[in-house]
């Protein structure tokens, strides 16, 4: 079995490609989004310079601005500054008049006329509109630590709702709420109010983010998770933080800001249709054909082959990891182990202290520097560079190392800052940036941490625990810039602290660096428990994993500015064999075989021949090696000399020379039974020959047409068409020349020109084999138009043959009630086809899931989309349909009506419905089929004529 782990799959569907580019973009949007969300308060509660504003009758005096100042303001003793929240308490008009002011020995009291605010650089915003300042300073940062009071309860909230219901429709569900109760806010006239809607703002911000980093990053094999995490952030979320505070010094309105940075989280609604569920929380809950679904469509944006054995080996796995982890797992039973309790604890801490230490950093950018704008650019820009040196550090020291040294370095320059005098301005801000630098390569290995260390059955909840506990710290965050007030000194001092100490805990954490994720319990506790403290990545992996690194780390070093490009010559980069080498082709006759292409199978030798490399080999097969499908390269199965085979059921295998069977060229051993994908009716091989095992897989679609007629499509639904022309039952694609397809004529029937019986039914297999059946001799068919082939009555399968090859399609009687009635043909195509006197069945291999069209309807599993038009128009479902049937006719129809416009009388919307008239000037049986008297014209009116059609 090569499916071992579900990042075995990016084997086969590739690691990032073209389909993790799509989710790539996804995370650079939601990157932009959570810059936006997180920080877009900061600038909606901006205090804009102010003072106390002066009495009303001082307008009279004729008095500039700065003389208002310097009689009604008094001074700070320390940095002779004017006062934010005091005033003179005197009579000014007689001061002014006596002509002794300024004086400082008078008397002081707090703003009895309101604030005065500079709007030269700043605007107005909700802390000036409301006069949040002096003693009701607190108000902004209560609102924000609201704001992580919503995330508080929604991280856990949301996280295990994620893992109940899936990722996507919380993701769409959190975006939405997110962005209509920030719309809300700015219609805020009270403090109570604005905290409510950001409240609901902060219920989402965490879990519309984390999410779907979690989702993208279960997408991506372990090389390019670096890659994912940290590009996006990098580039998009650095741009948002320098685009953010000159949105709103230009839109200067808190109000319009707060509802642009908000509306565009509803473009998430989009995801509905562009994003995939989590494949990996899909087999966590036992929904393995959905995740396979997700996955073929991953390989077929990514134009990768995922052949159907791997698809049965995956279903296997995941069956079994269903079986393993069949409950619901929650951030309880990450306790209940000692290495996930202590892994989970740690993780916990980490984040408390960098969610505590990152928010503290930025929004103290508001006290250092004297343009918060031009400041918070700059800090916003320094993700840039710490994002790149992020994914060169987490390549080269891995996870654990990284994370240690950066949490501690960024504690070290907080104490620093506090060492600093408080006029030390530019020295301050430059070790600010410093820490801002190391607290932000910080927190990108820490969203990355979660989603590699824990298992996938728990990783939503776990993650929404962590987070919540980073939101109480984000709590308090707040505050703590709130102490800079008593001195500059006090909120470095405690982030200091906090950053060394959570950095030296973070030693305990496993490094993931080019590891499998764990998905059960059982492979989160035993999870890289071997490791030492001292554990070095870069010398322990193996030489692969080590050129791969290297490989990462010289496009790194190429410039992450040109990233794009670089990706997208990684998606032009052609397929190649498994160990790196560019696979051969054979020359063979006047043809050219491809690498793993069989040139040709002898059945009763049990051998075939295969190109391998530029070169044709002898390949014999026995029962453990049979030379099929099983993998991308059957030149693994190939033997150079006969050998003993081994016995299967009973038999001796030695050399009997009618053991092996041949099906689709190749060659299979004795005792061997063909799966779904080969054949919906079970086939075994028995002594040189194919046996129905009376068994029909249920993992094949199934369509039936009844005579009169009725229809049932693969999916289910149940209709009635009376169309007496050429239809296609069931086709590949759209086209009317499909490489493959079922065809059948309908004729009057039962002495009525109503209903419709078939009369004869076309087996398009390939381009060479064209079968015709017909209802009257079911077991006598016509092969390309003019040979004859009779089914024989046995009780194994026969190949059809005519006199110039041997066609890929089986076939059998069928006992199908009580009497042998109906002849089977089972095509190398995919599809079977039986004829009985009154009915005939298709049914199609599930590798034909959403290629099929026609009468039968689209094969997806899903009956809504059955009526899809040769167009690709989906009509409603009805019981007698008009547009959808017609569609599906072929254009090699044979006289009237069929050749015609109006091709079927009966249909009330006609293309041309002047075309019955037409009809008029034609023979008299012609006449009589049209059902009408050429005397009268046909109208919308004409009743009696439509109820009798």
């Amino acid at each position: 079995m090569t499916i071992t782990a579900f990042d075995t799959i990016f084997n086969y569907i590739g690691g990032f490609g073209r389909y993790q580019m799509m989710l790539f973009l996804v995370n650079c949007y939601i990157n932009v989004i959570f810059a936006f969300v997180f920080f877009g308060q900061m600038f909606m509660t901006l205090a804009p310079p102010h003072w106390c504003a002066a009495p009303p009758d001082l307008a009279d005096l004729n008095l500039t601005q700065e003389e208002v100042k310097q009689l009604t303001l008094p001074r700070d003793e320390v940095k002779g500054e004017y006062q934010k929240c005091m005033m003179y308490d005197v009579e000014f008009s007689e001061v002014v008049l006596n002509g002794t002011w300024p004086d400082p020995t008078w008397p002081t009291t707090t703003c009895r006329y309101g604030w005065a605010y500079n709007y030269s650089l700043y605007y107005p915003t909700i802390t000036s509109q409301l006069n949040w300042v002096c003693d009701e300073d607190w108000k902004p940062p209560l609102a924000q630590s609201i704001f992580f009071v919503g995330a508080l309860i929604g991280s856990p909230l949301l996280g295990w709702a994620s893992d109940r219901w899936g990722r996507l429709p919380i993701i769409v569900l959190t975006n939405v709420m997110g962005g209509v109760a920030g719309v809300a806010s700015a219609l805020s006239s009270s403090f109570t109010v604005f905290s409510v809607f950001r409240f609901l703002v902060g219920l989402t911000y965490d879990t519309n983010y984390i999410v779907v980093y979690i989702l993208l990053l279960e997408y991506v094999s372990s090389e390019y998770r670096t890659i994912m995490a940290n590009v996006p952030i990098m580039l998009f979320l650095t741009a948002a933080l320098c685009l953010m505070p000159w949105l709103a010094y230009f839109l200067a309105n808190w109000k319009i800001f707060a509802i642009v940075i908000h509306a565009s989280q509803f473009l998430s609604i989009s995801f509905i249709w562009c994003v995939p569920e989590s494949a990996r929380w899909l087999l966590s809950k036992g929904r393995v054909k959905e995740t396979v679904r997700i996955l073929k469509r991953a390989a077929k944006v990514n134009k990768k082959s995922l052949s159907p054995e791997v698809i049965k080996e995956f279903e296997d796995f995941g069956n079994e990891q269903a079986k393993a982890e069949s409950r619901q797992a929650s951030a309880l039973d990450l306790l209940k182990t000692p290495v996930l309790r202590l892994r989970f604890i740690v993780l916990c801490v980490m984040w408390m202290v960098i969610m505590l230490a990152y928010d503290g950093h930025i929004r103290n950018t508001q006290n250092i520097g004297t343009n918060v704008f031009v400041t918070f650019t700059i800090v916003g820009f320094v993700e840039l560079p710490a994002d790149f040196v992020t994914m060169v550090c987490v390549e080269k020291l891995g996870r654990r190392h990284t994370t240690v040294w950066t949490m501690v370095l960024s504690g070290v320059a907080c104490g620093v800052i506090a060492a600093l005098p408080d006029a030390f301005t530019t020295g301050i801000m430059v070790v600010a940036v410093m820490g801002r630098f190391f607290i932000t390569m910080a927190i990108n290995v820490a969203q990355q941490y979660p989603v590699e260390v824990l298992p996938t059955v728990a990783r939503g909840s776990g993650s929404g625990i962590i987070h919540t506990l980073g939101n109480a710290a984000g709590f308090l965050s707040p505050y703590v810039v709130y102490l800079s007030k008593f001195g500059h000194f006090l909120p470095y001092t405690i982030l200091g602290v906090a950053s060394v100490v959570g950095g030296s805990i973070c030693v305990l954490l496993p490094e993931t660096l080019n590891q499998t994720l764990p998905d059960t319990l059982y492979d989160g506790e035993h999870f890289l428990t071997d490791q030492g403290c001292c554990y070095n990545p870069c010398q322990s992996q193996p030489a692969r994993v080590r050129a791969t690194s290297e490989m990462s780390f010289s496009l790194q070093k190429a410039g992450w500015c040109v990233v794009l490009g670089v990706i997208f010559v990684l998606l032009a980069t052609p397929v190649r064999g498994d160990n790196g080498e560019d696979k051969h082709d054979c020359p063979y006759g006047n043809r050219t075989l491809k690498h793993g292409e069989v040139a040709t199978s002898i059945a009763e030798c049990c051998l075939q021949l295969v190109c391998c490399n530029g070169t044709i080999r002898k390949s014999y097969v026995d029962y453990e090696h049979p030379a099929r499908q099983a993998t991308d390269d059957p030149c693994e199965y190939v033997h150079e000399h006969r050998t003993v085979l081994r016995q299967h059921h009973g038999h001796s295998h030695g050399h009997d020379r009618r053991k092996c069977c041949e099906w689709k060229s190749l060659v299979y051993p004795d005792g061997f039974i063909l799966n779904s994908t080969e054949s919906c009716f079970k086939l075994k091989c028995h002594l040189g020959h194919w046996d129905f095992e009376h068994e029909i897989y249920e993992d094949c679609g199934h369509c039936m047409i009844y005579n009169d007629p009725h229809f049932t499509t693969y999916d289910g639904h149940s209709y009635d068409w009376h169309g007496r022309c050429k239809y296609s039952l069931t086709q590949k694609g759209m086209s009317y020349d499909p490489p493959f397809a079922v065809y059948a004529d309908f004729d009057p029937c039962f002495g009525n020109d109503l209903p419709s019986c078939l009369s004869t039914a076309f087996f398009k297999n390939d381009e060479h084999t064209v079968i015709e059946l017909n209802a009257d001799d079911v077991f006598t068919v016509t092969i390309n138009g003019d040979e004859t082939f009779t089914i024989d009555d046995n009780h194994g399968l026969t190949q059809l043959v005519t006199s110039d090859m041997y066609h890929p399609v089986l076939g059998f009687r069928f006992n199908y009630t009580g009497e042998r009635k109906c002849a089977v043909l089972i095509g190398s195509s995919g599809l079977v086809v039986m004829q009985c006197p009154f009915h005939l069945s298709i049914w199609a291999g599930p590798q034909l899931t959403n290629m099929l069209g026609g009468l039968c309807g689209n094969f997806s599993g899903d009956e809504e989309d059955d009526f899809t038009t040769r167009e690709g128009q989906v009509e409603p479902l009805e019981y007698n349909p008009e547009r959808f049937p017609i569609s599906w006719m072929t254009e090699d129809q044979e006289g009237p009506p069929c050749n015609s416009s109006c091709p079927e009388p009966f249909i009330q919307e006609c293309p041309a419905r002047t075309l019955r008239e037409d009809a008029c000037g034609n023979e008299d049986d012609n006449k009589r089929r049209y059902g009408k008297d050429c005397s009268a014209k046909i109208t919308d009116n004409d009743s009696s004529l439509l109820s009798k059609w």
